[in-house]
Order: structure tokens, then C-alpha cells, then sequence
């Protein structure tokens, strides 16, 4: 078997820095930059009223896939979708025991896969072309880490479900590249933040993107991603991923892994992501 591009720590710091990156931007999302009192931790609050800790759906929906993963022992959109249904009706591995947080591609995506039984039902541009499909990337390169190729594939399966539009898949793809390989020369590096963070994805990536520069360890550069404000939570769990894997599960302050809700669940599928090795698609 092929060894993955990366250890257990880098692993663990991706998918766990994915929740904190969502959870510490619970407090900035939906404000206005100029409105904005500074995040400096797990304050919760925002657009969704979170407590401290709590996370929303870009953990949400990267934690159904994890466990699809981990169920099949490799990819099956079917198993994925119905879980993305069940988290939509009955709040199935949400924060807060409810749905919350879905953007209308995701919307209109679980409307399709009802009506025709694809779970390719995705969004094509422009409703498609939002960051679900990256928000919640972190579980397939886990999964799928031992190589590039099969990483960027799955990552575009993934996107397609809710997210087809050719930005969100080839962000995903990009991503994908960059956290396996841990190469992160050919990202650009702004030297300003995006005017607004949307949820579109070329903002969502300007945002973490410039947050990365920031600082040099991972607090100051998600920090950095979700005090610009708008789709904070968004902005934060992008960033948390690419941080995670630059600085690991270890250089994740330990205050905001113990106060990050269900971090131990996390944690865990993270690891058995890791270890697992896929059946071929």
C-alpha cells in the first residue's frame, strides 16, 4: 500500500482545523468588516446565535463525509447525499442538533438527487459556483492522500454533487493538489483582502489565500481569515484546512481544540481517514 503524502498530525490539523476555522468564525459571520469587533477566540454568537465552540455547516457536511468514507471504506455519493439529507431534516452530526447554514446550490442539489435519484445534482454556473465544495474538502484528501490524482478526482466528485460549476471544480481540484502534496509555492499570495467576503469561490479562495500571509503560524492566519467578515465561517474553514495542514494538529492552539465542540469525534474520524486505505474507484 502507498504510504499518504502526510502524517497523522497534518491530517488530524486538517480536518480539525477545518472546525476551528468554521467555529472561531461563528462570531464574524454574516457582520460587516467595519462593524466587526475583532475575533480573538471561540466567542461564538453570529448570524446562527452559536455557543462558543460550536461550528456550523462546512463541518457539518465534511463530517457526513467522513463518515460515508469511513463506512464504505472509499467513495459513494449515494451514501453521502443520504446523510446530506439527513443532516437537512433532522440535524444528523450538526452542532446544534438542527440544519443550518446551506447555501441554495446545496438547497437545490438535495431537491435534484429527491426528484431524479443522481446524486450528481449540482449546480452548474453561476448558482454553482459557491465554496461548499471546498469548505468541507479536508475528509477526501484524508481519504484519498496517498496520491494527487485520485485525491483532485474524488474532490471533484465530491464538489459536483452540490457544486458543478467549472470555478468550484477546479478550486477543488487546486485544493486537493495543495493539501495533499504540501506544496503551497503556487498559491497566490494577495497583497489585499477581497473588498467583500462572499460565498462565492474566488472570493472565499482571495480570502484565505491573503490570510495565509499574514502570519506565520496558524491562530494569526485564521485569525487573519475571519476578521474580514461576510462568509466568515466559510472563509474560516477553508483557511483552517491549509493552515492545518501547514502546522498540524499540534500547532492548533489547545484551547481552541478543547473548547471546539465534538473535537474528540473529529479527531478520531480524522484518524481512521488517515489510516484507511480506500478501494479503488
Amino acid at each position: 500500500m502507498i504510504a499518504k503524502r502526510f502524517d497523522e498530525d497534518a491530517a488530524c490539523g486538517m480536518l480539525v482545523g477545518l472546525a476551528v476555522g468554521d467555529a472561531l468564525g461563528a462570531g464574524a459571520d454574516g457582520v460587516a468588516r467595519a462593524e466587526l469587533e475583532p475575533v480573538t477566540g471561540l466567542r461564538g454568537g453570529g448570524r446562527h446565535d452559536l455557543a462558543p465552540g460550536q461550528w456550523g455547516a462546512a463541518t457539518a457536511m465534511a463530517m457526513c463525509l467522513a463518515q460515508m468514507l469511513r463506512s464504505a471504506n472509499g467513495w459513494d455519493a449515494e451514501d453521502a447525499m443520504r446523510r446530506y439529507l439527513n443532516w437537512r431534516d433532522h440535524g444528523y452530526l450538526s452542532a446544534t442538533r438542527r440544519c443550518f447554514g446551506m447555501d441554495a446550490a446545496s438547497v437545490a442539489a438535495l431537491r435534484g438527487y429527491e426528484a431524479t435519484g443522481n446524486p450528481y445534482s449540482g449546480q452548474g454556473a453561476p448558482e454553482g459556483e459557491g465554496g461548499g465544495g471546498i469548505m468541507r474538502l479536508a475528509p477526501v484528501v484524508l481519504a484519498y492522500g496517498a496520491e494527487v490524482a485520485p485525491a483532485q478526482a474524488v474532490a471533484q466528485l465530491q464538489s459536483r454533487m452540490t457544486h458543478a460549476a467549472p470555478k468550484a471544480l477546479q478550486a477543488a481540484a487546486n485544493l486537493a493538489q495543495v493539501m495533499v502534496s504540501g506544496d503551497f509555492s503556487p498559491l497566490p499570495r494577495p497583497d489585499a483582502p477581497p473588498h467583500e467576503v462572499t460565498d462565492e469561490v474566488t472570493s472565499l479562495l482571495h480570502a484565505a489565500f491573503w490570510a495565509l500571509g499574514q502570519a506565520d503560524d496558524f491562530a494569526g492566519q485564521v485569525l487573519a481569515a475571519v476578521n474580514l467578515g461576510g462568509e466568515a465561517a466559510r472563509a474560516g474553514a477553508i483557511t483552517g484546512q491549509l493552515a492545518g495542514r501547514l502546522h498540524g494538529l499540534s500547532g492548533i492552539p489547545a484551547a481552541w481544540r478543547t473548547g471546539l465542540y465534538d473535537h474528540d469525534k473529529i479527531r478520531v474520524a480524522a484518524e481512521d481517514l488517515h489510516a484507511m486505505r480506500p478501494i479503488d474507484m
